[in-house]
């Protein structure tokens, strides 16, 4: 912490008043990482005009965390989120929470009965499939993104209830 304040140039005082403790500072990050990552996607989900499309887009993009640019950022702060869960704040330490709300629309318009609920499992297996990439140091495949979309369009619930 001692290095973090110092690079930051602030004094501990100054310091800890903003962040009252090294849970409080990670909470921050996570959140404003997340909302970046939500922000990028949102952007590249805009880009396409069908809902398949739009899904696409969030696995591709989600999934790009595991890039070799982006990765140990990634790792360092999953690896944290962990941490995170006894700090309250406004938004949920888990990034794949936030971004489920993109998904739900496109969901939506695909015949889901309940996309909301269809959105936060496709969130959380594009996040476990992230994990195992970032884990395994092996970025994601083009093959890897057309079979995590393939998955999350698959598991709609339709509005009759019947499967997919």
């Amino acid at each position: 912490m001692a290095d973090i304040v110092r690079a930051a140039g602030l004094s501990n005082e100054a310091f800890y008043r903003h962040f009252p403790s090294k849970d409080a500072l990670v909470a921050a990050l996570l959140e404003d990482g997340t909302e970046r990552l939500y922000g990028y996607v949102a952007h590249q989900m805009s880009k396409e005009p069908t809902p398949e499309g739009r899904v696409r887009r969030r696995v591709r993009g989600v999934l790009s965390q595991a890039c070799e640019e982006s990765a140990a950022t990634t790792r360092a702060v999953l690896w944290n989120a962990g941490a995170v869960s006894e700090v309250s704040g406004s938004a949920s330490p888990i990034p794949s929470d936030r971004l489920a709300e993109l998904l739900a629309e496109p969901l939506r318009e695909l015949g889901s009965a309940d996309p909301a609920f269809d959105a936060s499992l496709a969130a959380y297996a594009t996040f476990g499939k992230l994990g195992g990439h970032l884990w395994s140091g092996n970025p994601p495949t083009d093959g890897d993104v057309r079979r995590v979309t393939a998955f999350c369009l698959r598991m709609v619930t339709p509005v009759n209830g019947e499967s997919a």
